[in-house]
């Protein structure tokens, strides 16, 4: 199958994320005959911008010690490390890079309305897909998910695109997966590429079928059904950072839900396209 006739599949299901959410932000206007619901959600915006303001704040100094103790091992200040010693750390502290961030972006999205700091370069795609979905095995195994990687790894998977940016949307991606997948299932990860664009596909096995369009889960604050009780932690913005990111990168956002099979996933083109995009338009 090509990758057009992929993405095809995916915009022949009517409307992507994008243009989802942007439906949703026009009628959610006064004088639409639901100004008293309007008024109920600024309230609730704002009552959310406080505690976004609160979270981001106590969870800054926290994590910059911890950067700093690992930093500290990792120079073997406090004593020799061997390799697989050294692996771990390394991979704890590039995640912690990554939650810092995520910290300054939440800031960002929620306080200020700002873009995201994007410093694309030239990426190998197919390596962060293996780094996420090894950073994110043990939540899978608790549930006995398997994950499946459907790319040939010899091919060339480079992109224009910022890599931690790349991390981030992988394993938000990724994670979601894991959270509306039913147990004893199989993730599948679809990679295909032509001269001009790449595209990523995650593919789950829901325990029901979704009740709504898996796109209308990047907006902000949204969760899809059937989410396990123990999931349910979070400000439901995982996707819609996703979703800026993408943007910003010139790429594409693509959702489908064929019976309890649920696809989200992305295109993102080969080559540079320009400075990256607002992300928040």
């Amino acid at each position: 199958m090509t990758v057009s006739s992929i993405k095809s599949q995916f915009e022949d299901q009517g409307r992507d994320a994008d243009d989802y959410v942007g439906r949703r932000e026009r009628t959610a206007q006064p004088g639409h005959g639901a100004t008293d619901e309007y008024e109920y959600l600024q309230e609730l915006l704002r009552d959310r911008k406080t505690l976004a303001a609160m979270a981001t704040h106590d969870l800054r100094e926290p994590m910059q010690a911890i950067q700093s103790f690992i930093s500290v091992i990792l120079r073997e200040r406090i004593g020799p490390l061997n390799e697989t010693q050294r692996d771990f750390l390394i991979s704890a502290y590039d995640t912690g890079r990554r939650l810092e961030r995520l910290i300054e972006d939440v800031q960002v999205l929620i306080l200020t309305g700002e873009g995201f700091l994007i410093v694309p370069e030239n990426t190998d795609v197919y390596a962060h897909v293996i780094s996420a979905l090894r950073q994110l095995q043990s939540a899978a195994s608790v549930y006995r998910i398997e994950f499946m990687i459907d790319g040939d790894p010899a091919a060339d998977w480079s992109v224009w695109v910022d890599p931690l940016r790349l991390d981030q949307m992988l394993l938000n991606i990724v994670e979601n997966a894991i959270r509306y997948s039913a147990a004893d299932t199989h993730i599948r990860i679809r990679m295909r590429g032509t001269r001009s664009r790449l595209l990523v596909l995650v593919t789950n096995e829901a325990e029901q079928p979704p009740r709504e369009d898996p796109a209308a889960w990047f907006a902000p604050f949204r969760r899809g059904d059937y989410l396990r009780r123990e999931n349910r932690r979070g400000l439901g913005l995982g996707l819609t950072v996703v979703g800026y990111l993408v943007r910003a990168h010139h790429g594409r956002i693509l959702t489908r839900a064929t019976g309890s099979s649920i696809t989200i996933g992305f295109a993102l083109p080969r080559r540079n396209l320009g400075p990256p995009l607002h992300a928040i338009e």
